[in-house]
């Protein structure tokens, strides 16, 4: 979401308007399944500052802003905290030392309390004299974490709309080529590759309900190898989508009770951390599902849900067309008694292998 150079000259006007030795600025961001604080941008007269650093919340004065969600200034760092400072290449002689967590308010909430605030970062301040923040610098930083907090803010309203834009196009134009496709496998490889581009996924699948015991198996898969792809939805998922005929938004270790049959054995999903999976339907008819699968917690909110859902709904429909023009084909070529092929499909057949 965001660019490091707009960051960086943010952080410049911050150094050089405060006059302190070095800006920089941590990101709230997600690593495997963890949350982690990662440099994204900074400012500074020292020539040793790294380039990228990961830390866990609660791990050095930086980390500890983040972990209890309050300002950490010194005013008199120790020698032994300045040299342990995560954002040097080498020991500076630093004498003061401010780390400033990042909020933003929650869009639904109507109180500025903890509780209903993000944190989306660390800004962090130092120089080298001793007491340097004093009163004055204090309400500087207050305003200046305002500022990068808007900034954060608009670039994710601005890579929200891009996003949805982007979408809408996609959907879009898959509702034209659904228009013109009769073939089966062609309507479930353009789903699939729509589905893969309109929201992150490392592994995504198209699964039909099959046979009496409607068990739905993958008949179009996007992913790293042919030899990941699953034979079918799990037993415990085909039974969720045909009696609940919803949406599954699912992250490892979700406590939720409609699920739970399927939570106590997590360990079948692999790699796999979170994914959502959306039932095609026409009517009350289950013709399969869409999942979309991801190695990162939390990959799937609301609104991707809704999309891959507006999506499902128009592959649904180009489905039922499709089924409806192999079952006419079909008829066309078989006995309606017995289902062996008629004398019509044999003269075709020998001709071609004639040929």
């Amino acid at each position: 979401l965001f660019r490091s150079e707009s960051l960086s000259r943010q952080l410049s006007l911050f150094q050089k308007t405060l006059s302190v030795h070095t800006a920089v600025f941590f990101l709230m961001t997600h690593f495997q399944d963890k949350k982690v604080l990662r440099l994204r941008a900074f400012s500074s007269l020292s020539d040793s500052v790294a380039s990228d650093v990961t830390l866990q919340p609660g791990e050095t004065l930086v980390g500890l802003a983040a972990k209890e969600g309050r300002r950490v200034l010194l005013n008199d760092i120790a020698p032994e905290s300045a040299r342990a400072l995560p954002y040097y290449l080498k020991p500076a002689s630093i004498g003061s030392f401010l780390a400033q967590p990042i909020f933003l308010k929650n869009s639904h909430s109507e109180m500025n309390v903890l509780e209903d605030m993000e944190l989306v970062g660390v800004l962090v301040l130092d120089h080298e004299k001793p007491g340097f923040f004093n009163e004055k610098e204090s309400a500087l930083v207050e305003q200046f974490g305002a500022m990068l907090a808007d900034t954060i803010q608009n670039a994710r309203v601005m890579h929200f709309s891009r996003t949805k834009t982007r979408n809408l196009h996609a959907l879009y134009e898959v509702s034209n080529s659904f228009s013109t496709l009769l073939d089966l496998n062609r309507v479930l490889e353009t789903a699939l590759k729509t589905a893969g581009e309109i929201s992150p996924c490392d592994s995504a699948y198209v699964a039909l309900a099959e046979g009496e015991g409607r068990q739905f198996v993958v008949r179009a898969w996007l992913g790293p190898s042919q030899a990941s792809q699953p034979a079918h939805l799990e037993d415990e998922l085909s039974v969720w989508v045909l009696e609940n005929k919803r949406p599954i938004r699912y992250t490892r270790g979700q406590k939720d009770k409609s699920l739970s049959s399927f939570s106590k054995k997590e360990g079948m999903l692999g790699s796999v951390q979170s994914f959502l999976m959306v039932p095609l339907l026409v009517g009350e008819n289950v013709l399969g599902v869409i999942r979309l699968n991801s190695t990162q917690p939390n990959s799937y909110q609301a609104y991707d849900q809704d999309v891959l859902t507006t999506l499902a709904n128009q592959t649904a429909m180009a489905l039922e067309n499709a089924l409806m023009v192999q079952q006419i084909r079909d008829m066309a070529i078989r006995d309606g008694l017995t289902g062996a092929y008629n004398h019509r499909y044999f003269q075709e057949k020998l001709g071609e292998e004639m040929a």
